[in-house]
């Protein structure tokens, strides 16, 4: 099991109610929604505890960090 699955599962134990997903997203979940964005040079805000995946999909698809 990876360390981000491990995770998420410690957090969906402790806090069920604060986790609203049966699941981490997916690297493939995250490039899907990274390429939603209109333009990556416009700041975007990701809301939720997350495991990285969705930001690591934001970031590679051209958004500079100090605009996440």
């Amino acid at each position: 099991m990876t360390a981000s699955r491990t995770l998420f599962l410690r957090q969906l134990i402790r806090n069920p109610r604060q986790v609203s997903a049966i699941a981490p997203s997916s690297p493939f979940l995250a490039r899907a929604m990274a390429r939603q964005i209109p333009d990556p040079h416009a700041r975007v805000v990701e809301f939720g505890p997350g495991t990285g995946a969705l930001t690591r999909g934001i970031l590679a698809c051209g958004v500079p960090p100090a605009n996440l």
